[in-house]
């Protein structure tokens, strides 16, 4: 072999290896890059702040692993400062990774869509960190920098080209719809996705939230409408964008992100074909009551239109979340049936000469023997002003609504843990009658979910007893010799009350939910005023 053939088998060899080495290089780029995309345009965009972290350490990873460009690395960290600062609220974690950032490439700027005040301040100051640390020892040149830039502009954050970005999603925008009608979209999943179900995002012209839509599954994708009370009667564009996920509920493809988005105008008419899902009749227009003659043919459809307040729907149809609705306005259940359990508390005066008879306490030895004396009157004998437990109630209920916001009802049960008899020979009186009336807070609190608080008044039949622990000397003698005895000083009260109280339910489904309630109730007969708290189980007809 002739020295210029090895020459140029050497050479060969020497470009196969380089043109490799650049095509791991390109491949491992693209992967850091897509996962940047995701994080930022998907999972960050989305508020999914410990996704978008999550994804960004497997890209530093990955960088780790095979050789990333300086810039990709660059890219890679500052958009985790960028998740750090502007998400995880965590200024030192972020500002370290801009640091990282700075040391791969010096001259890297984070994506400008994401620069905010607080990720400005962070760079500047990195920026001094990495000037006092001095280059690391691997730092590229000027001239690498330079000669980089030339080989390899692709590797720059891609600049924003109008097309929103697409990831396993096929779908084909509408360029336009008219008003008051909906909006098809539909899409397609890209087979080995793993989705499970496909979202639209939408946001219409003029409106500060987004809204989310999920799309129904059709003969080979998913589709469905943005409705006609959203598209609204305002000219403009409307902005969405679609995401497939997972069981799990993970993003695993979109079409579109909340920053580089699919924008639909909507206009008072349309010069072309209007859009449809596939197989399917293009949306009719929804029609507004107000625009229809009285008796005019073709107007009956008028309750399914558009509308501000129920002065723009006809035939007795309501308007319910922008649209006029003929059908009944669900108000929940109307009867609802309580199984409740309750504890009272007595309160307590600061009194004297407990047991001598003529208040309302009775005292009683252990075993409930009446104690009928006169006690030795120098010492004891006397009760510390506070509030003590009194009797446990079991009661069950019912209650109407009425006017979708009050409700009247009535409560029966038994009291457990009542005093001995009088000494007259009045036993406890264990029945529990009330009647109450309620009024609840909130739009249709019958038909709402989650907690819905009340108030309410109350009255009717109960005895609440509660006993205290009174020491007395029974006589001279044991005054002297310091004998002290421990009777129970019961305080009967009752029989009839009244009471103010509130409280909540939580409604578990539509028709059983958990309620508990705080009252303070003033007895009368022997009056004394107490308080009691109370929890139950509802169920509603």
């Amino acid at each position: 072999m002739t020295m210029l053939n090895r020459s140029l088998m050497a050479a060969a060899m020497v470009l196969c290896v380089t043109l490799g080495a650049t095509e791991a290089h390109a491949d491992a780029d693209a992967d850091a890059r897509a996962m940047v995309r995701q994080a930022m345009e998907v999972d960050y965009l989305d508020t999914r702040f410990d996704e978008a972290a999550a994804r960004l350490k497997k890209a530093i990873a990955l960088c780790s692993d095979q050789d990333c460009s300086r810039k990709t690395r660059a890219w890679v960290h500052s958009s985790l400062a960028i998740v750090y600062i502007g998400g995880l609220n965590s200024r030192a974690e972020g500002q370290a990774q801009m640091i990282q950032a700075l040391l791969q490439h010096p001259k890297h700027m984070p994506d400008p869509d994401y620069a905010t005040p607080a990720v400005t301040t962070a760079l500047e100051a990195a920026r001094k960190q990495v000037a006092k640390m001095g280059p690391p020892p691997d730092a590229a040149s000027d001239e690498d920098d330079e000669e980089e830039e030339d080989e390899e502009e692709d590797e720059e954050e891609p600049s924003r080209s109008g097309e929103p970005p697409v990831n396993g999603l096929v779908h084909e925008p509408a360029d336009a719809q008219a008003v008051s009608t909906p909006l098809p979209v539909y899409a397609e999943a890209e087979e080995g996705t793993g989705a499970a179900k496909v979202q639209v995002r939408y946001r219409a012209h003029g409106a500060e939230q987004w809204k989310t839509l999920t799309l129904e599954r059709m003969d080979e994708g998913y589709g469905g409408y943005v409705p006609c009370a959203d598209v609204g009667t305002v000219t403009g564009p409307m902005a969405y964008y679609l995401q497939a996920v997972d069981e799990s509920g993970d993003v695993v493809a979109w079409a579109g992100t909340r920053r580089d988005n699919y924008q639909v105008s909507i206009e008072q008419t349309l010069d072309g074909a209007p859009p449809q899902l596939p197989g399917q009749e293009p949306p009719a227009q929804c029609i507004a009551a107000s625009d229809c003659p009285p008796d005019f043919p073709g107007c009956e459809s008028a309750s399914s239109g558009i509308c501000i307040d129920d002065s723009d729907c006809d035939d007795g149809s309501s308007c319910d979340d922008g649209a006029c609705r003929s059908e009944a306005r669900d108000e929940g259940a109307q009867n609802w049936f309580t199984l409740e359990v309750q504890q009272d508390f007595l309160f307590f005066g600061s009194d004297s000469d407990v047991c001598s008879g003529g208040n309302q306490y009775f005292c009683y030895y252990e075993g409930d023997v009446y104690y009928d004396g006169i006690p030795y009157p120098d010492d004891g004998n006397e009760v510390a002003g506070g509030v003590g437990p009194a009797n446990f109630r079991l009661l069950i209920g019912y209650d109407r609504a009425l006017l979708d916001m009050f409700t009247v009802g009535v409560r029966l049960g038994y009291s457990f843990q009542g005093g001995p008899e009088s000494p007259d020979g009045t036993p406890f009186l264990p029945v529990h009658a009330e009647a109450r009336f309620a009024y609840w807070f909130g739009d249709s609190p019958f038909a709402s979910s989650g907690f819905v608080p009340y108030v309410y008044v109350a009255g009717g039949l109960s005895e609440a007893d509660a006993k205290v622990l009174v020491t007395i000397y029974e006589d001279e003698g044991s005054f002297a010799r310091d004998e002290r005895t421990q009777l129970h000083a019961w305080r009967k009260t009752g029989v009839g009350f009244a009471a103010l109280g509130g409280g909540t339910t939580f409604k578990i489904t539509d028709w059983t939910g958990l309620s508990a309630d705080f009252r303070v109730m003033q007895l009368f007969g022997a009056g004394a005023t107490g308080m009691a708290l109370r929890a139950g189980y509802m169920v509603g007809l």
